[in-house]
């Protein structure tokens, strides 16, 4: 019974985290460039957290009954996803852009913290996908501990298997097309993201 919650939490993090948003975007590129690849892991692990336990303990409700909230998240999502968009559109058609995978301009630890907060905790999509969705099924669970645990589980798992995966495709992919298809295809996705929030 109570495993469950667990296999429950695994399951649902995994659908949610696995679909391509703005963090595995990030980790992708970052793992693809060799640069603070098990920082940035750590730190999108850590606001997972974070948000799912916020969700779970309650969160998730409060903000579920107050639709004018909900619409706040939802457009702010929106406008980030687009915003987003046009910056990875703007870098795959840029011609002098910095597309190679090694010799690429080394990244600050500084700038690169900075960088996975933005996408973490400025992107209202993530908070409807972890505070809400995860939080509200959490709570409704015979163990929310456990729906916790194993949705924090799921996160873990993906975006240590992401970071890993990119860097070792890094040395395939030493080619500034590939990096144009890589934002392009990032462009497509985040705007997919953005379809999905205007017409829900």
């Amino acid at each position: 019974m109570w495993t469950a919650s667990l296999i429950q939490g695994f399951m649902m993090g995994a659908s949610l985290i696995i679909a391509i948003g703005t963090q595995n975007a990030h980790i992708i590129k970052m793992g693809l460039q060799r640069q603070h690849v098990a920082l940035s892991i750590g730190l999108c692990i850590l606001c997972d957290v974070l948000l799912i336990t916020l969700g779970v303990m309650g969160l998730g409700h409060f903000i579920q009954q107050h639709p004018v909230l909900l619409e706040i998240t939802r457009w702010g999502g929106v406008i980030f996803l687009l915003w987003y968009a046009f910056n990875a559109l703007k870098n795959a058609c840029a011609s002098q852009h910095a597309l190679h995978v090694t010799g690429t301009q080394m990244m600050s630890k500084t700038t690169a913290i900075k960088i996975v907060l933005a996408v973490s905790l400025l992107n209202p999509h993530v908070y409807l996908d972890t505070v809400v969705l995860l939080g509200v099924l959490g709570a409704q669970q015979k163990s929310p501990l456990l729906f916790n645990i194993g949705a924090i589980t799921a996160s873990v798992v993906w975006f240590s298997l992401l970071g890993w995966s990119a860097q070792k495709l890094a040395s395939y992919l030493n080619k500034p097309i590939m990096w144009r298809f890589i934002d392009a295809g990032i462009a497509c996705m985040m705007l997919i993201l953005a379809g999905i929030l205007i017409f829900k």
